[in-house]
């Protein structure tokens, strides 16, 4: 089975359902493989384990490995690594073999354009791209925390909590009230405080 990037040549894929093969390679992880809070580091090596089964129309393609995602705890901005195994797979066909079967009109629609989001066979080779963004990416955590327990920091300050002190507050005045700061205190001795 031969890859170049991560299209993946089907040119000897025996065409019998129920055919297996299996490839193990390494992927250059290219720039762009992020989400708003973790990234893929470009230029990491992630080794893949690859199956390849035909079925009538196509294949299944199932791809495993594990990934360290890096960035920023969302609470307290750390440096973070999250390391994440995946096991992935997806029904590819051949783009002849997608509308073979004929469909009622109310099949169309309830469809809706989930047949122009099949994964096709493209010139005897498979895109393994939307199966590793979808096993990787669209699983990742969306809000990445160095540890469950963490406590942020001071969204008055911006100490980290877990370095104040026990004691670390922040007394804020009504501004509509400010005008009475120290008023109690400027009275003269025995005069009524209500």
């Amino acid at each position: 089975m031969e890859v170049k990037g991560l299209r993946l040549s089907l040119r000897d894929q025996p065409v019998e359902p129920g055919a297996r093969e299996e490839a193990s390679f390494d992927w250059t992880v290219p720039k762009g493989w992020e989400t708003e809070v973790l990234r893929l580091e470009p230029g990491t090596i992630v080794p893949l384990d690859v199956t390849v089964t035909t079925i009538d129309g196509g294949v299944v393609v199932e791809a495993a490995g594990a990934v360290t995602l890096m960035g920023e705890c969302v609470r307290c901005l750390d440096p973070i690594e999250v390391h994440q195994e995946f096991n992935a797979s997806e029904v590819f066909v051949y783009e002849d073999k997608r509308g073979q079967r004929e469909r009622s009109s109310d099949e169309i629609e309830s469809e809706g354009d989930d047949m122009d989001s099949t994964l096709l066979i493209e010139r005897d080779s498979v895109d393994l791209e939307p199966l590793l963004r979808d096993a990787i990416l669209a699983e990742a955590p969306l809000q990445p925390v160095c540890s469950d327990d963490c406590l942020g920091i001071c969204v008055h300050c911006g100490i980290l909590l877990r370095d104040a002190p026990p004691d670390h507050k922040h007394e804020f005045l009504d501004p509509r009230f400010a005008a009475l700061e120290g008023f109690f205190d400027s009275l003269p001795e025995g005069e009524p405080q209500e």
